[in-house]
């Protein structure tokens, strides 16, 4: 009888091990999706064998440890990047704030205002004679200036 209640609690104790492992499973899928969450898992290891006589007997399996699984280089590979990211973010910002002052999609940007002053030019290179040709190249430098004081400010 003895025997039996040793088959029957080596059963019960695999049960319960195998309950665990299930545990560490659900544990792992419900939180697959939280952020810093590593996976876990359930090492299982051999019990003590017994001595009968001229036999060894396997008395089952038990829970060793639960233990975390990760990947260091991964970690530092995410650490890493995670500081790019904040680099690169933050130099986004500041390339934002510097677009936002150099908006050139409105008619008044410094490039529309190169390319009035250097065409003005160029009118004044075939018509050096030109009192209004003059004139237009004076107020596009003007304007040119005017543009970078503004850019400054």
């Amino acid at each position: 009888m003895a025997k039996l209640h040793g088959l029957l609690d080596m059963g019960r104790r695999g049960m319960a091990v195998n309950q665990s492992a299930l545990n560490t499973t659900s544990h792992n899928i419900a939180n697959k999706a939280t952020e810093g969450f590593s996976r876990q898992r359930a090492d299982v290891v051999t019990s003590p064998a017994i001595n009968d006589g001229q036999l060894r007997q396997g008395t089952g399996a038990n829970l060793g440890a639960i233990n975390r699984v990760n990947n260091p280089w991964l970690e530092k590979q995410i650490e890493r990047e995670g500081a790019n990211f904040a680099f690169l973010e933050g130099r986004s910002g500041a390339l934002a704030r510097l677009e936002s002052t150099f908006n050139e999609q409105t008619v008044k940007g410094i490039n529309n205002s190169m390319s009035d002053f250097f065409n003005s030019f160029r009118e004044l290179a075939s018509n050096p004679e030109s009192l209004t040709t003059r004139t237009v190249v004076r107020d596009n430098a003007n304007a040119l200036v005017k543009n970078f004081q503004d850019m400054d400010r």
